[in-house]
């Protein structure tokens, strides 16, 4: 309980509890008897940003013996959790390895494709006052 930031519920009905800390119970409960794998989706997902990191820190802790296989959207989540990385697209899993090896394989960074209809677009641009567009030339 205290590793996961629950030891103030101690005595609170689980039905009680906020989202957030319903979500650390269930975690906190999936660790019990030390297991040798688990499996965790989504696990922080809704979670406030202090009480993710609280959950972070208990998973991690609680995993040292265990094999934790994380699903999740978020790569904050798998920098602090994860020693290995698979990413599926569709089902089919696309490449696999440390976060170090995917960076060097597949590039660092993003890249947006962006599919503008122009001429509505300044239509648009037309109904918005001057002096609130937002624009900056590089």
């Amino acid at each position: 309980m205290a590793r996961f930031g629950l030891t103030e519920f101690t005595n609170t009905r689980a039905r009680n509890l906020s989202g957030g800390n319903k979500r650390k119970l269930s975690c906190a409960m999936s660790m019990l008897g030390n297991p040798k794998v688990m499996f965790v989706d989504e696990a922080s997902a809704g979670v406030d940003p202090i009480s993710r990191r609280t959950m972070w820190k208990g998973m991690r802790f609680e995993s040292i013996n265990s094999a934790l296989i994380l699903t999740t959207h978020t790569l904050e989540e798998v920098e602090a959790l994860a020693s290995k990385i698979g990413i599926m697209v569709s089902g089919h899993l696309k490449c696999y390895g440390t976060l170090q090896q995917i960076q060097t394989d597949y590039g660092s960074g993003f890249e947006i494709e962006i599919n503008l209809n122009l001429a509505e677009l300044d239509e648009h641009l037309e109904d918005i006052d001057s002096d609130k567009r937002i624009s900056s030339d590089y």
